[in-house]
């Protein structure tokens, strides 16, 4: 039995054997079945033409068809069973899926399955073809599950001294009854009568949970618990068992799940008083005569400022919360409708330094004129903007009492504590910043980092040097594109600063002058000739030293920044961390 792939990265020679020698197996892709479909080239007709009686349609990952890309897949599955099968010979309709439903009834997870399956396909699929999982335990299946487990109290006190577990194969830890507690309360649920995978569970929580099922204190559940987790994921080898094959005990995996922080909320108090909280309330809930708004930082100095809402009812002027997107309907055709009553709330600073009054030349020089008598104040396209100060108390009520505070109204424009302002015409969350401004690339940059540091750093942890890995995922391409591209930059960045430092330090108390700075930096890279060895000069091609094949003759090429694992990269790491 043969099987091909034809999707859009095969050549024209691979795609050319595909059609003179049909395989058993076609693997493509939906979009490249569209394509096969509808172009009219000798080469795919005469593939889809290969395709005439198909017994099996196989779609993996079925959960991902949904929405509009749903319906096309839908459509376009009738659409090939017209065109290569006959009529009174359906071929076999089989999808794959991990996460197709959450539901706790697996009678309901079945059902929810076959009513997607059989609208993708086309054909009716019934509950009895939705086939399932079926878990094995890996622990002693003659003992108890859960709680009562005999002997439970006394193993985990074991498990809880150092080195407990080192020595012991697998076949004894399936016996151990803390090993049963873990597979049966953490793994697997329903073990008397389908096992079927559990809940995730975060550590603390479990380390309670066996607290409570054993009576002993959470201090020493907690030692051995995670003792017991980290014999179990390795294999008997690395326990302490010579010559050993054997895999871990579990199959299970801890995640540390990492989210970005969101949004701040501050009371409108002094520093150190105030109220801060991540969950984004009308009121504080120890104190519900306090508003909680919402806090954005100027990029430039980092003063915070809050998008508000203004009434004045009777005399009496009050400020309510808002999202910073939450503007009057009318403002998306006009910036300044309103904006006498919507806008942004700072808090004035106290450090000393703060300056702003209020008067024209406080203002950006932009937005000042002369009057004839030489006067200078705003013109007349930013006085809607002048800010005006109050005091604010913690209600959101304007008085004598509270904090002092400036009140911007409309568009964020003009940061008064540090002068910054803008021009353009972005939205005022782009203006501002909040606690997840890095955003999702520079996290994921600063994160891996982290972790490469901490596997590689002297003394610890206790990995070989064979498991000092880190794989990455992402969505797609261009996602895994954009952030290639962003490590590359961070990691080319750290070398150029680690070297200035690395220069720097050397140079001593006289330091650099101006024309030995480049040839310094150059050579705390390590870009001198006696390294020429270990210099990359071949863009990453793998191609060392020698043209790549196809590749027409170039001048030549300056050397690229060497790799973190030579020595002149590393001590400007090293330099650049102190």
């Amino acid at each position: 039995m043969r099987f091909a792939r034809y999707t859009g990265q095969e050549s024209r020679d691979d795609r050319e054997k595909i059609r003179d020698r049909a395989p058993d197996i076609l693997l493509t892709n939906f979009m490249m079945l569209e394509l096969l479909m509808t172009r009219q080239n000798e080469l795919d007709r005469k593939v889809l033409e290969n395709c005439r009686g198909l017994k099996f349609i196989v779609l993996d990952e079925l959960h991902t068809y949904r929405g509009r890309q749903g319906a096309d897949v839908a459509l376009l599955m009738r659409r090939l069973k017209a065109r290569v099968c006959a009529p009174e010979q359906p071929p076999v309709a089989i999808g794959t899926s991990a996460t197709m439903s959450s539901a706790e009834d697996e009678y309901e997870r079945k059902r929810a399955v076959a009513d997607v399956a059989s609208r993708i396909f086309g054909t009716r699929i019934g509950i009895d073809a939705v086939i399932t999982e079926s878990l094995q335990r890996a622990t002693d299946a003659t003992r108890s599950a859960g709680r009562n487990l005999e002997g439970l109290a006394e193993a985990v006190k074991g498990a809880a001294e150092p080195g407990a577990q080192q020595g012991k194969t697998n076949a004894e830890l399936a016996r151990d009854p803390l090993a049963i507690w873990v597979e049966t309360r953490l793994g697997l649920k329903n073990v008397e009568v389908k096992a079927e995978r559990a809940a995730p569970m975060a550590v603390d929580e479990a380390e309670r949970l066996l607290a409570h099922d054993t009576g002993v204190e959470v201090e020493t559940c907690k030692r051995a618990l995670r003792a017991a987790l980290l014999a179990y994921s390795l294999r008997e080898s690395e326990r302490g068992i010579g010559g050993s094959l054997n895999g871990p005990l579990f199959a299970f995996r801890l995640h540390q799940l990492i989210s970005g922080a969101g949004r701040l909320y501050v009371t409108l108090d002094p520093p150190g008083v105030r109220t801060v909280t991540f969950d984004g309330q009308v009121y504080d809930p120890e104190h519900p005569d306090k508003l909680l708004f919402a806090t954005h930082f100027c990029r430039k100095c980092g003063q915070e400022h809050h998008p508000v809402f203004l009434t004045d009812r009777d005399g009496q002027i009050r400020f309510g919360k808002r999202e910073i997107d939450d503007l009057p309907v009318e403002a998306d055709d006009d910036p300044d409708f309103g904006a006498g009553r919507w806008g942004f709330l700072m808090p004035e600073p106290s450090d000393g330094e703060f300056s702003f009054g209020g008067a024209p030349e406080d203002y950006p020089e932009p937005w000042q004129e002369a009057t004839n008598r030489g006067e200078v104040r705003l013109k007349a396209s930013f006085r809607k903007a002048r800010a005006a100060l109050y005091n604010v108390h913690s209600s959101g009520t304007a008085g004598v009492e509270g904090v002092r505070a400036w009140f911007m109204p409309g568009r964020f424009k003009f940061c008064p504590a540090c002068g910054d302002y803008h021009t353009d015409s972005t939205r005022d969350i782009n203006r501002l910043a909040s606690l997840s401004a890095e955003g999702r690339s520079s996290a994921t940059t600063v994160l891996v980092t982290q972790v490469l540091r901490w596997m590689h750093q002297s003394g610890a942890p206790a990995l070989k040097p064979q498991q000092r890995k880190l794989l990455a995922f992402t969505d797609n391409r261009q996602d895994a594109a954009l952030q290639a591209g962003h490590f590359n930059d961070f990691i080319f960045v750290t070398l150029l600063r680690g070297a200035i430092l690395a220069a720097l330090d050397k140079a001593g108390p006289e330091g650099l002058s101006h024309e030995r700075v480049g040839l310094a930096i150059q050579t705390a890279l390590g870009f001198v000739a006696g390294n020429v060895g270990t210099q990359r000069v071949d863009g990453g091609s793998g191609h060392q030293g020698r043209r790549p094949p196809g590749c027409r003759e170039s001048r030549p090429r300056r050397p690229r920044p060497p790799v973190l694992d030579r020595p002149a990269a590393r001590l400007a790491v090293h330099q650049s961390k102190s």
